[in-house]
């Protein structure tokens, strides 16, 4: 003999069940309020970023100090030169 169980068919339509993935229909929606700050700019363009060429001319210098310093076998040069190779794909990148 088969033993049913009566399962209960009470879905969120009767009003009383919610998931926490559903919409629960008889909350009221939340109005988000935000808040914009206007900032008075001189007339023409205005560059946000500047280029720190120093900086960066300073850490090509360590790289290149780095890469001799470290390059000592023909498997560490290997090395070295996929991880530049992959560095100057990325750079050329850069700018996309």
């Amino acid at each position: 003999m088969k033993k049913t169980t009566k399962s209960n068919k009470k879905g969120a339509d009767a009003g009383t069940q919610y998931s926490g993935w559903t919409k629960n229909p008889h909350e009221e929606p939340v109005k988000e309020e935000i808040k914009i700050k206007k900032v008075k700019i001189a007339s023409g363009t205005v560059n946000v970023y500047k280029a720190e060429f120093g900086e960066i001319d300073q850490l090509l210098d360590e790289i290149r100090k780095e890469c001799r310093t470290h390059g000592l076998n023909d498997y560490a040069c290997k090395n070295i030169r996929n991880l530049l190779d992959d560095t100057l794909k990325k750079i050329k990148l850069s700018e996309n």
